[in-house]
């Protein structure tokens, strides 16, 4: 068994503290970066979230302004016009309750795949933001 090995066991331990902190930074790295997309994710819920309540008194404001453009016509006081109009409008919130609530779902779904879960199980719905 040789006594010197020409510092090749002190440059295999320099080698391995090396590979050692790399490694540590790394998941440094790594764990920030985590909690960064579950911040980000969350912040995007909370705005998905806030803008589906939004969509919802939207479509409530459009049925009512159906709701009147139909009375109105009944008494003679409006044109078809306006009334496709109320309608159209009632149509397009109503498409855009659909995309908050899409996006909602996009968002939760990206939280709990940045918090680590699988991808979301229990979708949100409109039952559940009444």
């Amino acid at each position: 068994m040789p006594v010197f090995d020409g510092f090749a066991t002190k440059a295999s331990i320099q080698r391995s503290k090396a590979d050692l902190r790399t490694a540590e930074l790394e998941l440094e790295r790594v764990t920030r970066d985590r909690e960064l997309s579950v911040r980000q994710a969350r912040l995007d819920l909370e705005n998905a979230m806030t803008a589906l309540e939004g969509r919802h008194e939207g479509v409530a404001l459009a049925e009512e302004a159906y709701r009147l453009a139909l009375v109105r016509i009944d008494n003679g006081l409006a044109t078809p016009l306006e009334r496709m109009d109320a309608e159209l409008a009632l149509t397009e919130a109503r498409v855009q309750l659909a995309a908050s609530l899409y996006n909602c779902n996009l968002a939760a779904a990206n939280l709990k795949l940045a918090v680590g879960g699988a991808a979301a199980s229990t979708p949100v719905t409109e039952e559940k933001q009444s």
